[in-house]
């Protein structure tokens, strides 16, 4: 394992999950004022973000038969206790947070 990419991954990762909280916040299709994203949308800063997370992991060495196994073990997870809702539900939700905030 390459352990000098791990600082890395930590900081994508908070990238990842701020640019997800944008989205509940702001809607997905809201703009980006400034910064590193801007003129982006929410969704394509969150999808840039992925990227940049995905390819320090990748350069982590780890081996690949295990974050499969993983990956196989979310899908089970995700279809037992994933999201059931329909979209208009979610989009419900989401425009009840944008209200509170």
């Amino acid at each position: 394992m390459n352990v000098e990419y791990l600082p890395l991954v930590i900081e994508e990762a908070t990238e990842v999950i701020k640019a997800a909280t944008k989205i509940l916040r702001f809607g997905p299709n809201r703009r980006y004022p400034s910064g590193d994203h801007a003129g982006e949308t929410n969704t394509e800063a969150l999808s840039m973000e992925i990227g940049d997370l995905v390819e320090v992991i990748d350069r982590l060495g780890l081996p690949s038969e295990i974050i499969e196994r993983g990956r196989d073990k979310k899908q089970a997870q995700l279809k037992k206790w994933g999201p059931q809702r329909s979209d208009s539900e979610l989009d419900a939700s989401l425009a009840e947070l944008r209200e509170k905030s």
